[in-house]
């Protein structure tokens, strides 16, 4: 059993163990051999791979790697390289120059990476900014024309709460953070030590994308380089993205949010099963979103016990976002506006059981995040219970209708999602629902600004 243990928990630690070849390459005898000289560059075109035959598809990949995540990006890109761009699909990324303010794009050919520009000490070459980001998108879009556009955020993430960097669990002690599970032989997270986790930024230059950062550049990446288009697929290879705010960041310039609820592990997505697809065909944006879905359960369904990943159609998003607020004013109406002491002492113990009760509400490590198609199942089938009891039954029979509609929007709107079976009860979107105060940076969310859930949310906190 020891054996075994080890050989699984061997799964995650193998690229902090083995700086694989091709990327010690990428890093930099390509760099050499182009004769950049990294201290002096500002904004070098190394190889002119500009391509006037328009792909399928843009695989453009944002590594954010100035950070102890670096090893896991050496293992992600090597994963690209097995695949390759082709007819289907240009597989384009940008990597950070670990420990110095510089940024180099390479188009990923199979067994070749291709470094075609380094961004060298100004303002859009350290990553973890809004000029940086933009600046990769308009490198990919405008030199490898594309039908469809997947944008893949890498990096640490903490969610809704800033501050905010898209990526995966922070792994400095990988041997204490994943426990092995003797009763169903896998690995799982240690959220003990994750009570003490800190939040991911590129740490040598100390910048982080903010969640108002990503919508802005994501505007910009629209109007300015797709005009008005939306990017296809917005993948978040990163920890707890899944969420309902996220989305409403998101939702006006993005067509499918690919994200998780849980923590991601370090080597996060296999890009080589979610790429080879392209080495036979293409497909459509919505095949594609769910193919990265399946993959990730491919990778974890036999090794990781916390593993989940959705896929999140945006379309329905105004509709879910009104049917919460609808649901909010509702509930807040019932419990503020009811000359009833009873009805209000009944549905706020309502509430506060179903939040607190680990089978009536599925939370993830961040216990702020909940999952919100059990929350409102949950809330239906106890306003089934109290509805005898309680002496405004026109609220509460519109109050179930709100539910059921919801409900129906949830599985609507996640169009592909796999969970682990610890998770069973989560249906691909999470919420925010902290149980003792709301974090400052939730207020500056689009979600927070129009939305009852934050009336509904500090309601619940005061009373």
């Amino acid at each position: 059993m020891k054996i075994l243990r080890y050989l699984l928990i061997l799964t995650f630690l193998l690229p902090a163990l083995v700086l694989p070849a091709i990327l010690h390459s990428v890093n930099n005898t390509s760099v050499n051999n182009t004769s950049v000289n990294n201290t002096s560059v500002n904004n070098t075109s190394v190889n002119n791979t500009s391509v006037n035959n328009t792909a399928d598809w843009n695989f453009i990949v944002y590594l954010v790697s100035n950070n102890d995540l670096e090893r896991f990006a050496e293992q992600n890109i090597n994963e690209m390289i097995q695949v390759g761009s082709n007819a289907n699909v240009n597989i384009l990324i940008q990597v950070d120059t670990h420990a110095k303010n510089e940024s180099c794009r390479y188009l990923i050919r199979k067994d070749e990476p291709v470094l075609t520009e380094v961004q060298t000490n100004n303002f859009q070459s350290i990553s973890g900014t809004s000029a940086n980001l933009f600046g990769c998108a308009r490198w990919a879009i405008k030199n490898f024309p594309a039908k469809h556009q997947a944008l893949i955020l890498w990096d640490h993430g903490s969610g809704i709460e800033d501050p905010c960097i898209f990526g995966k669990l922070m792994v400095s002690y990988p041997h204490d953070i994943f426990t092995f599970d003797k009763k169903s032989g896998l690995v799982g997270i240690n959220k003990k030590l994750l009570e003490k986790k800190g939040i991911g930024f590129n740490e040598v230059f100390q910048t982080y994308l903010t969640n108002q950062d990503i919508s802005n550049t994501l505007k910009r990446i629209s109007r300015e380089l797709l005009n008005n288009k939306k990017i296809d697929i917005l993948g978040m290879d990163a920890c707890f993205m899944a969420m309902t705010e996220i989305g409403s960041q998101v939702k006006d310039y993005v067509n499918y949010l690919v994200a998780s609820q849980e923590v991601e592990p370090g080597s996060g997505w296999k890009y080589n099963k979610v790429l080879e697809v392209f080495e036979t065909k293409s497909v459509t944006p919505e095949q594609f979103a769910k193919r990265i879905v399946t993959s990730y359960r491919q990778a974890y369904q036999n090794t990781y016990t916390d593993y989940t990943l959705s896929c999140i159609d945006l379309k329905y998003h105004y509709k879910l976002e009104g049917n919460i607020d609808n649901i909010c004013k509702l509930i807040l109406n019932m419990m503020k506006g009811n000359p009833n002491q009873s009805d209000k002492d009944i549905l706020l113990k309502t509430v506060n059981r179903i939040r607190n009760s680990g089978n009536l509400t599925t939370a993830f490590t961040n216990s702020s995040y909940i999952d919100l198609h059990h929350f409102y199942q949950s809330l239906l089938d106890s306003s089934v219970i109290i509805e005898d009891s309680v002496h405004n039954k026109q609220s509460i029979k519109l109050l179930q209708n709100l539910l059921l509609e919801g409900l129906q929007l949830i599985e609507h709107h996640v169009i592909k999602n796999v969970v682990c079976n610890k998770y069973s009860k989560a249906k691909g979107i999470s919420i925010y629902f902290p149980t003792n105060k709301i974090h400052s940076s939730y207020f500056k969310t689009e979600f927070a600004k129009n939305n009852s859930w934050k009336e509904f949310l500090e309601s619940y906190l005061t009373l």
